[in-house]
């Protein structure tokens, strides 16, 4: 197992990202993916369940670090 789950993490952000840019479709098509990816990350042990709650935890930390590092530099 790798701590944190970048699978866990990746597809949080994906997410987070498509509701910032209002994609609600495509948000409510990738939702139930999402959420069967990760309990299968767990259920199939390629993470323990630590692993997970911190990659989504980590998800949103280092989008709203990007987020702030963007809004510096002169972005939207």
């Amino acid at each position: 197992a790798a701590f944190p789950s970048s699978h866990i993490g990746i597809s949080t952000m994906m997410l987070l990202l498509c509701a910032r840019y209002r994609q609600r479709g495509l948000l409510l098509a990738f939702l139930p993916l999402y959420l069967l990816l990760c309990g299968a990350t767990v259920y199939i042990h390629a993470h323990y369940l630590v692993d997970a709650i911190f990659g989504f935890v980590s998800a949103f930390i280092v989008y709203f670090m990007v987020n702030r590092i963007y809004e510096n530099i002169g972005g939207e």
